[in-house]
């Protein structure tokens, strides 16, 4: 959402920290509810080392662990070696991650900074469907060829925009 995006993008570009983004995240009333309580080898009712990895797998890759991954995290979580902040980081911060969300989070940025909100559901399909994604550098779009339209062209031609600025 979109109030989230700018309270803690803003956390982030004034001396906030990653860690510290993450610990907020995992000790937050949500994480807890949807994922239960972490504890390296905590009793049954709580999120083991183990389970924890598998989640941060499934939520954060979509996909199941591999055995190599998923022992080496584990390994790190039970020796603790890293909190699981840190190996939350890990993941958000792999080439997997980002590669498999570089449209999505760049047209939530864009989206953020000239509509003041983050794209609809319908508007991440449209964007991924039909190729209008949002490049790092709006110069990139020249090497895309003729009629190629950009995700800050197709967002600045929405009525939307248009009445936002004047």
């Amino acid at each position: 959402d979109y109030g989230g995006l700018s309270f803690w993008s803003t956390r982030l570009r004034t001396g906030g920290t990653l860690l510290g983004v993450s610990e907020f995240f995992l000790d937050s009333d949500e994480f807890v509810e949807r994922f239960g309580e972490y504890d390296t080898f905590g009793p049954e009712d709580a999120t083991d080392a183990a389970e924890f990895v598998a989640l941060i797998y499934r939520n954060v890759l979509n996909r199941n662990p591999d055995g190599s991954g998923f022992a080496f995290w584990t390994r790190q979580l039970q020796t603790e070696r890293y909190s699981p902040a840190e190996v939350l980081i890990g993941f958000s911060e792999a080439h997997e991650f980002r590669d498999r969300l570089h449209g999505q989070t760049n047209a939530a940025s864009v989206y953020a900074h000239l509509l003041g909100r983050v794209p609809t559901a319908k508007e991440y399909v449209l964007d991924s469907v039909y190729s209008h994604f949002f490049v790092d550098n709006p110069t990139e779009v020249l090497w895309l060829g003729p009629g190629f339209v950009s995700g800050y062209e197709r967002v600045i031609d929405l009525a939307e925009f248009k009445t936002r600025v004047g």
